[in-house]
């Protein structure tokens, strides 16, 4: 049986292409000189560049057919049915409801928008937070330094972990825990555990092993190795991996309160209310304030950290 005629299209064969090129010039990037022994040296390898310039324009090309072809953007962007209502729309969200963000009038305060903001914080906070314990005996073992060859048993479980998203995570733990709060908890968290694992993983990689020899030369056990001897040098680095896991999963969690609906803090709202612009503006402007504030304070604890 023909490829065309088992459901594939040329177009689709173009983002397989186009994916296939970046993987090579991935390979051919990393394969490039990065140190020239001279500048005859240096312009001798100069050739290189337009191969991948090349690649990339063919990739280019292939994402554009896939674009137009498939998900006929061009179409879409031209034929747009009533602009004039999109823009009224959208200047509702600048019409804001202020009952409705307090919770107050004729709101309850765990319908407004501030306690929805606190149960997305909360999520991400004590996701990442039990994410970013229970990461560092994965990111212990997945360290070449401390686990030598042994060390890709843990990569691979990290890599396995960080497979699934977020959502596919939440969907299945719904079944176990139901449309709550602790579903987005328990889907940040195992996601989390994968990536800040592998983080945890190269910070560890990166330490000096002078002081792990010098209290082996005294005696020290592993946990002795490890507590006296690699945590010192890491733990700064470790909370910084800690922080910017934190600022995603304040963003992931929003996006959670779509599947675990009222429970799930302001991002069921922002999908419900939908068609009520001016409520709507209210949510984004809660979800603006949480991000920025979050942001700003974890910017600021990483320059002290630093």
């Amino acid at each position: 049986m023909s490829i065309f005629t088992s459901g594939w299209s040329l177009s689709s064969l173009a983002l397989i292409l186009a994916f296939l090129i970046m993987m090579l010039m991935e390979e051919i990037s990393a394969k490039h000189f990065k140190h020239f022994s001279s500048p005859e040296d240096a312009y001798r390898h100069q050739p290189y560049h337009w191969v991948i310039t090349l690649l990339f324009v063919a990739a280019l090309v292939c994402a554009l057919i896939y674009m137009n072809d498939d998900l006929s953007m061009w179409k879409q962007l031209v034929n747009i049915s009533n602009p004039r209502a999109a823009w009224s729309n959208i200047e509702m969200l600048f019409t804001l409801d202020w009952e409705y963000f307090f919770g107050i009038g004729t709101y309850t305060f765990t319908e407004g928008v501030i306690y929805q903001i606190f149960v997305t914080f909360s999520m991400a906070f004590i996701g990442t937070l039990i994410a970013s314990l229970l990461a560092l005996p994965f990111g212990l073992l997945a360290s070449r330094k401390l686990c030598g060859k042994w060390a890709w048993i843990s990569e691979i479980l990290l890599i396995s972990i960080r497979t699934f998203p977020e959502l596919i995570f939440a969907i299945i733990l719904v079944k176990f825990t139901g449309l709550s709060a602790v579903s987005g908890i328990l889907a940040l968290g195992i996601h989390s555990i994968g990536m800040i694992g592998k983080l945890y993983g190269d910070q560890i990689d990166g330490i000096v092993m002078e002081p792990l020899e010098s209290i082996s030369a005294c005696g020290g056990n592993a946990f002795q190795r490890v507590h006296l001897g690699v945590m010192p040098q890491v733990r700064p680095n470790l909370l910084s991996v800690a922080l910017y896991r934190f600022d995603i999963n304040v963003r992931t969690a929003t996006i959670l309160g779509v599947i675990l609906l009222s429970e799930g803090g302001i991002g069921y709202s922002l999908s419900a209310l939908r068609d009520h612009y001016h409520m709507m503006g209210s949510c984004i402007l809660g979800v603006v304030i949480l991000v920025v504030g979050i942001d700003l304070f974890s910017s600021w604890v990483r320059k002290k950290l630093v």
